[in-house]
């Protein structure tokens, strides 16, 4: 076997290598994993293993100064502890492809693709990855103390090939970049991809003291999603200068950060051109989620709307302090500026901050306190709207003389507000034709769902739950029921599920002089609703109908998927 170049041992039982190992002078290739025991390798042998370029073991005793004997080396994988790195002079040869992960485990089967490496429940000296930091791609760091920021405190040009990066629980970390004066050309993070934070208890922002000068410094220009939780001294994420290079943000999520007061940071006088007050940045960004950011007052408060024409979902739950969004304007084209395609809020304060020429004024809109939205803005985009526990919010739509036109939304979802009085205005009616589920639950100064006048054509309707709203009388409210001479049949071909439950004030579902044909329906689920008059009865061919009388009636139900009454 003198001339072998490949061995791989795992999983066999053998934990323990022998000196004879040295005789496979022509070996490449080692691969050792022991099946629970750490492996225990001979002191000198590795560092004899001349010709070796690739070098995989898990739980192990190596002494790493013996990797430098290794001049071949160009791939490495290792589980090691932090008592390994009692050597204040080693440094980790430079590598090509490498998983080297401290105080903690890997899949010992993952293809070196990537270069990783995972520092966890560390405080000494990071010296010894020094040339690792120059093309790692994959770093994470969890629980590595004394160490203030990452860029200068391990280098200035450094973590230029990285891609993602992972911080958990590094207590004394206060800044990813820490430029408090000129320290000369810094760069870093210049290809970070994905960046997630979370339970760093001293964090105060991602960047310190960085000026308009310092754009090309750290524009962190490529990432695309991150993550920040738990983080309660964070008061901003993002400073402007910051914020405008960022080009490529698709996902953002942020969580359980307490003290956080603005996503993207006021600009400075100096950071903004002479004729534009608005800072215009992530133009892709997609996703956008806050949770449980109880100080959180402003998102994006001069950002331009204009830059964020790719937003498809805005979800901010419980962040009582609220107080603006976005700055709501009109294109150079004079074309109001659409909504996110999904908008769900829950628990907050302020909601909408608009800039209308109509009212030469800056105009702030309070959701939690009467109106949602109000002025002249384009809701075509929206698909989703989702308004939790507003319950001061007594009207959605504030007209002002403006058509309100919801032609792409989907799905509607009201839960406890409880002081909400009307939900469309008449002008919306004809704009409904793509709405496919409604669900109204704890709306108790509700009266009508759809106050029209007449009752809308909604051919997409799929599901109707309405629960809970004490003061409901109608569904579809006309403006005068006794006018209606002739029956008029109105279809719902797609409507598969119907619920009316605790709905001690609901006179009727289908208005007087109607006829609904239900010709899709399988779930009805009526409870609760004393003063019900409508009737439903099913036909031969098993289509439910709907009419309104004076008394209550179910007729001819036989195959059912559900049905409570």
């Amino acid at each position: 076997m003198r001339s072998l170049e490949i061995l791989a041992l795992i999983s066999t039982g053998i934990d323990e290598i022998s000196e004879e190992l040295v005789k496979l002078s022509t070996l490449k290739y080692l691969r050792l994993s022991g099946v629970e025991a750490t492996m225990k390798i001979p002191p000198k042998l590795v560092s004899r293993l001349i010709s070796l370029q690739e070098l995989h073991v898990k739980e192990n005793d190596i002494n790493l100064l013996e990797l430098n004997s290794l001049s071949r080396l160009t791939a490495l994988s290792l589980e090691l502890s932090t008592n390994q790195f009692s050597q204040e002079d080693f440094v980790f040869p430079k590598l090509r492809r490498y998983h080297i992960v401290v105080d903690d485990c890997f899949s010992f089967w993952e293809e070196l693709t990537i270069r990783r490496l995972t520092i966890q429940n560390f405080s000494s000296s990071l010296s010894a990855f020094n040339n690792l930091f120059c093309n790692v791609e994959n770093l994470k760091w969890k629980k590595v103390s004394g160490r203030k920021n990452i860029v200068p405190s391990i280098g200035k040009k450094v973590l230029n090939e990285l891609t993602s990066l992972e911080l958990d629980s590094c207590d004394d970390m206060e800044f990813l970049i820490d430029i408090t004066r000129d320290q000369g050309l810094t760069v870093a993070f210049s290809n970070l991809v994905e960046l997630n934070i979370q339970s760093m208890v001293s964090l105060k922002g991602l960047c310190y003291d960085l000026s308009p000068s310092h754009h090309a410094i750290a524009s962190l220009t490529r990432l695309k999603v991150v993550t920040i939780k738990s983080c309660p001294k964070l008061k901003t994420i993002f400073p402007p200068c910051v914020a405008q290079s960022m080009l490529c943000m698709e996902k953002l999520y942020i969580s359980n950060c307490d003290g956080l007061e603005q996503v993207i940071g006021f600009a400075l006088e100096e950071e903004v051109t002479k004729n534009d007050s608005r800072l215009y940045c992530c133009p892709k960004l997609r996703i956008l989620k806050i949770k449980d950011c109880s100080s959180l007052k402003y998102v994006c408060a001069n950002t331009s709307t204009q830059g964020l024409q790719s937003l498809e979902s805005v979800k901010i739950r419980h962040s009582p302090q609220l107080m603006q969004i976005f700055k709501m304007e009109q294109n150079e084209n004079g074309q109001d500026v659409v909504l996110p395609q999904r908008l769900v809020l829950s628990y907050v304060e302020i909601i909408w901050k608009t800039n209308m020429s109509a009212l030469n004024e800056d105009c702030i809109v309070v959701g939690n306190h009467e109106k949602v939205f109000q002025g002249g803005h384009s809701f075509s985009r929206i698909k989703e709207l989702c308004l939790v526990n507003l319950f001061e919010m007594l009207i959605i739509w504030s007209n002002f003389a403006q058509v309100v036109t919801l032609e792409n939304l989907t799905t509607l979802l009201l839960i406890y507000c409880k002081k909400l009085r009307y939900i469309f205005l008449p002008t919306t009616a004809r704009s409904l034709s793509h709405l496919t589920n409604i669900t109204v639950t704890n709306c108790g100064n509700l009266k009508s769902l759809f106050p029209f006048g007449f009752v809308p054509i909604l051919p997409k309707l799929q599901c109707l739950e309405v629960k809970r709203n004490s003061k409901l009388e109608q569904v579809f409210e006309l403006e005068d029921e006794l006018e209606v001479v002739a029956k008029e049949e109105m279809k719902f071909d797609k409507l598969r599920k119907l619920s009316l439950k605790e709905l001690p004030s609901l006179i009727h579902f289908s208005p007087k002089g109607y006829h609904f044909v239900l010709s899709a329906l399988e779930d009805l689920r009526v409870r609760d609703c004393p003063k019900l008059t409508t009737s439903f009865s099913i036909d031969s061919q098993e289509f439910v109908h709907c009419e309104t009388k004076i008394d209550v009636i179910f007729v001819g139900f036989r195959k059912w998927s559900e049905l409570i009454l």
